[in-house]
């Protein structure tokens, strides 16, 4: 998944979803063009989607919900 948003400050990023096929774990990498990187955890459980980041310094989390008629709300 690639991000460009024409804003000043906000920087151009890069994210690779995966998974390991041993386990039901997923998990994305994700790097921008100011040298950041970060992993985060991601689940998906029927119609929810989260991915999740804890950190001591800075720590993200966001969830999805999909519905039936095809759109989203986060």
């Amino acid at each position: 998944m690639r991000s460009e948003i024409d804003e000043p400050g906000i920087p151009r990023g890069l994210a690779i979803i995966g998974s390991d096929d041993s386990r039901d774990e997923y998990s994305m990498r994700y790097f921008d063009e100011r040298e950041v990187s970060r992993k985060y955890e991601i689940v998906r459980n029927d119609n929810v989607w989260k991915w999740w980041r804890n950190a001591l310094d800075f720590s993200q989390h966001f969830t999805g919900t999909f519905i039936d008629d095809g759109y989203h709300s986060w």
